[in-house]
């Protein structure tokens, strides 16, 4: 398990290595769940100048819309949120109770 392995963090590696460059200023993502203030930075990081997410973080962890528009850096980011809302959530139920399965397995082998 590793802690910074997000599906934000992942896309923009590979973007970052196909492009040949950690800044990606034309490039936009797109993600089934608001994201965490991790990948935000991250986001942020690598100029991406648009994030489209489909589910809102239900516990209110998100620091969205605030790190997208804070004047702490110096790159701004749009953000849209709400795409395709209720089909991300129905499969963000799904991912995690597959994984709480998988996790009870391994722990039950163990």
């Amino acid at each position: 398990q590793i802690a910074t392995a997000h599906a934000e963090i992942e896309a923009i590696e590979k973007a970052c290595k196909k492009l040949k460059s950690w800044r990606i200023p034309e490039c936009e993502i797109y993600v089934t769940l608001e994201p965490c203030p991790m990948c935000m930075g991250a986001i942020l990081n690598a100029r991406i100048k648009k994030v489209y997410f489909g589910a809102y973080e239900a516990k209110g962890r998100s620091m969205t819309a605030q790190l997208a528009a804070s004047n702490l850096v110096n790159h701004t980011v749009e953000v849209e949120g709400g795409v395709m809302r209720e089909e991300c959530a129905e499969v963000l139920s799904s991912f995690f109770s597959e994984m709480r399965e998988r996790t009870k397995k391994e722990n039950c082998e163990n």
